[in-house]
């Protein structure tokens, strides 16, 4: 065994925990303008390619990498061995250089001049919902009454949200699902409608989108809304959370975005609680992203009945275009997977024979099998090169990078 593997097996004992992700992957698919296949389509590609994925951090969980290829792990691990500091590979996710180029440019276009406020969260109830109808109806009359339509009872020992015909909505949960966030709220020029739960990952990209016209309805539809097939959908569950959260705070410089994570939420009565949903997938103990309070209604009837909408059909194009078109002007292409997480191992003992990884000795932690849900995955490839400059991002992190190499066209 070489000097290096003795010092990393070493490092695992004390200080670091080496994990081993494997993922189906469907093969990569290079977007071209105009075609069937955009950034958000929906496809139904087989799995058929086994991938590990690796994720480094130390034994406290206080620094972690991404989950990164073999490449970038082995990189680390002989980063590792040089310099005894845990290299952390960290995909853009929020680029707050960008952002600020949107909302401090308003001649730019309709997304610069937003305002932008960010603020942390978290929840303090969560109930199961056990007719998503029911809960559909209550809130359309609310908007139209402006009356509430959901009032607690309780039954023994269970608490129930029911409507005004005592019909049961939901049931508290005794364990809270959803913790502590960091989000934005977004409030677009021209009378546009606004965004109330942005995530970091998704700024960028919702930004950038109101800045090419795509209408908030749509843009909420195409990259705010939980996206899940049929097979999926038939396993979750929709959970109805009461969150408290801080005041707003407006960003205007890159502190007002590097602070908020300071800022603890306050149950007070100057910032009255918030109601969320989202879907919760109990078998991989996968959420997705919240629905905000207000969207509610209207994202469920989108996500449970999907029409063809041809101005939809036509922004997501205009989008996937856009992109493209940023790409090739830096003689880069993306390409787009799908892909299913499988199993995670924690790796005991590891092999480094000339900087290369060789073998290693894991034990399994958790074996997903087909239960974890499918998502999208990009890759930004170097055309003359065909090397991989970014890979397995999120479509927040690849609108982030895309557009961020753009930057002259911004300042414009």
């Amino acid at each position: 065994m070489s000097d290096k593997s003795n010092y990393i097996n070493g490092l695992m004992k004390d200080r670091m925990i080496l994990n081993l992700y494997t993922y189906n992957y469907s093969s990569p698919v290079t977007l071209v303008k105009d075609s069937l296949i955009t950034l958000f389509s929906d496809e139904n590609w087989r799995l058929s390619h086994n991938v590990n994925r690796f994720k480094i951090e130390n034994i406290d969980m206080s620094l972690e990498s991404d989950i990164i290829s073999i490449s970038d792990f082995e990189y680390s691990i002989n980063e590792l061995h040089d310099s005894y500091n845990i290299p952390t590979f960290r995909f853009p996710g929020l680029n707050p250089d960008l952002v600020l180029q949107f909302i401090n440019n308003p001649a730019h276009g309709a997304g610069n001049g937003s305002d932008v406020y960010n603020f942390t969260q978290d929840s303090t109830e969560c109930y199961e919902v056990l007719n998503d109808n029911l809960l559909i109806t209550a809130l359309q009359k609310a908007k139209t009454n402006h009356y509430q339509q959901l009032v607690p009872v309780k039954e023994d020992d269970d608490k129930f949200l029911v409507d005004l015909e005592y019909n049961k909505v939901m049931k508290q949960m005794y364990h809270r699902m959803a913790c502590f966030r960091e989000l934005y709220y977004v409030i677009p020029p021209f009378n546009n409608k606004n965004f109330n739960i942005v995530t970091p990952n998704s700024l960028s990209a919702v930004l950038y989108a109101l800045d090419l016209g795509i209408n908030a309805e749509n843009i909420k539809k195409l990259i705010l809304y939980p996206t899940l097939t049929p097979d999926e959908l038939a396993n979750v569950k929709l959970i109805y959370s009461k969150d408290i959260h801080t005041k707003l705070f407006e960003v205007y410089e890159i502190t007002a975005i590097e602070d908020i994570g300071y800022y603890a939420p306050d149950d007070d009565d100057s910032n009255p609680a918030t109601y969320d949903c989202y879907f919760y997938n109990p078998d991989s103990e996968e959420l997705t992203t919240l629905i905000a309070h207000d969207d509610i209604d209207s994202a469920l009837t989108y996500i449970y009945h999907k029409e063809y909408d041809p101005e939809l059909n036509a922004d997501q194009h205009k989008l996937t275009n856009a992109l493209i078109d940023i790409a090739d002007k830096h003689n880069l292409s993306i390409q787009r997977q799908l892909r299913r997480k499988s199993t995670i191992s924690q790796i005991n003992h590891i092999d480094f024979e000339n900087k290369k990884l060789t073998s290693y000795d894991s034990e399994l932690v958790q074996d997903y099998g087909n239960n974890c849900w499918i998502e999208s995955v990009f890759n930004v490839i170097e055309k003359d090169t065909k090397n991989q400059v970014m890979y397995d991002m999120t479509i927040g992190q690849l609108f982030s990078y895309i557009v961020s190499l753009d930057y002259p066209s911004l300042e414009e």
